[in-house]
Parts: C-alpha cells; sequence; structure tokens
C-alpha cells in the first residue's frame, strides 16, 4: 500500500496538484 513507499506520497501530491494547476489554467 501507499504506507510501504511514504517517500513516494510527496511525488504523487505533486505529480496530481500540477496536473490539476494545468488543467485549471488551460
Amino acid at each position: 500500500g501507499q504506507d510501504d513507499y511514504p517517500n513516494l506520497k510527496p511525488i504523487w501530491t505533486s505529480n496530481i496538484k500540477g496536473t490539476k494547476d494545468k488543467q485549471d489554467k488551460s
């Protein structure tokens, strides 16, 4: 599960936020 890779959580969050930001600007 996600708890197995706690270090990747910030990366996933950043990618999700980045995608949403691009969509909002578009």
